[in-house]
């Protein structure tokens, strides 16, 4: 899954004696990906390779602006961006391999992001400001063999994997970057930014509940790698 990216642009101009504006805008992605050899697969006498790979990335920006100016001159603006992410790449606990000359390999490699940018200016006698901006992006990312290890546990159907080797890798990012300014100017000027940045990330790579034999190599690896970052700046 590559999405790409969700944005949401929004800019709102007043002038006049009285200049009052409000600016709100919101992206939200909610996507899942999912790659699997599930439980009633069975495969025998492959001697390349058995790859379940899942990749991509997604993204969801928001900028929103609200110009105004008057002999009273009032701004609010709202910018929320929101991503969530849900990956699975797997080799469930009932699929059987039988290929004793094969690199299994189960993996994921994903990277998602959500941005926010917003602006508000007001120029007046009387100038009042604020702006408000919050963003969130959750990634959920799983590579396993056997039984998902982030569900319950299931007893039911239990296959086997022989091969020559056997890799889980697991490789996720998650980003956040808000930036949010102010900026009011007047005899009376008065300005507020709240901005709020959540970042959540789980990132698995697993085997589990499941007989493997290999005759050569076997790993299991997840590397997860993040940034939150908020830039403000209020001037008045």
């Amino acid at each position: 899954m590559d999405f790409g990216s969700v944005t949401t642009a929004n800019l709102l101009a007043s002038a006049g004696g009285v200049g009052v504006n409000a600016s709100v805008g919101m992206a939200y992605f909610d996507g899942k990906s999912r790659a699997a050899i599930t439980d009633t697969s069975r495969i025998e006498k492959v001697r390349g390779a058995i790859d379940v790979a899942n990749t991509g990335s997604t993204n969801a920006t928001v900028v929103s602006a609200a110009l105004s100016a008057g002999g009273v001159a009032v701004n609010a603006g709202v910018a929320l961006a929101i991503n969530r992410t849900k990956v699975r790449s797997a080799i469930e606990q009932g699929a059987v391999i039988n290929a004793p000359e094969a690199a299994v390999s189960v993996s994921h490699d994903f990277k998602t992001a959500a941005d926010a940018g917003i602006l508000s200016v007001a120029v007046g006698g009387v100038a009042v400001g604020a702006t408000a901006a919050v963003v969130v992006n959750k990634l959920d990312a799983v590579s396993y063999v056997g039984d998902d290890p982030t569900g319950k546990p299931n007893t039911s159907v239990v296959g086997a994997i022989t091969a020559r080797s056997l890799a889980v890798n697991a490789a996720a990012q998650g980003d956040v970057n808000v930036l949010g300014a102010g900026v009011a100017g007047g005899a009376v000027a008065v300005n507020a930014i709240v901005a709020v940045g959540l970042n959540f990330a789980r990132n698995v790579a697993a085997v589990n509940r499941v007989p493997v034999t290999v005759t050569e190599k076997m790993g299991v690896e997840a590397t997860l790698t993040g940034e939150t970052e908020i830039i403000t700046t209020s001037i008045t």
